[in-house]
């Protein structure tokens, strides 16, 4: 099921109320240009009380992330480097007030 309509159906369904959207590399295969789409859809849940948690190993995601992120979200949005073997995972998501978490 394309993860619009799962975001739809989620949003129907709780109508008010706001969830957290974990995503792995789900915009990976996007080009360029849907990737900024994307984004722009991401950043609307975002500002509907939504958390996104997305993780990715792209690089040019990454940097969309993060100019949007930092640009609409200021000190609440978090991008982190992860490296499991830390156990910067952990670290990363205790930041429950952060609307933005790109973790790559």
């Amino acid at each position: 099921m394309p993860l619009a309509l799962r975001v739809g159906v989620a949003a129907r369904i709780l109508q008010d109320e706001s969830l957290f959207l974990i995503l792995d590399d789900a915009f990976q295969h996007a080009d360029w240009d849907r990737r900024r789409a994307i984004l722009k859809e991401m950043t609307d849940l975002v500002n509907a009380g939504w958390q996104i948690i997305y993780f990715t190993m792209d690089e040019h995601i990454q940097k969309i992330f993060d100019m949007q992120g930092k640009k609409l979200f200021g000190k609440q949005y978090v991008s982190e480097i992860l490296n499991s073997q830390r156990g910067d995972f952990s670290m990363a998501l205790n930041s429950s007030d952060c609307p933005m978490i790109i973790c790559a």
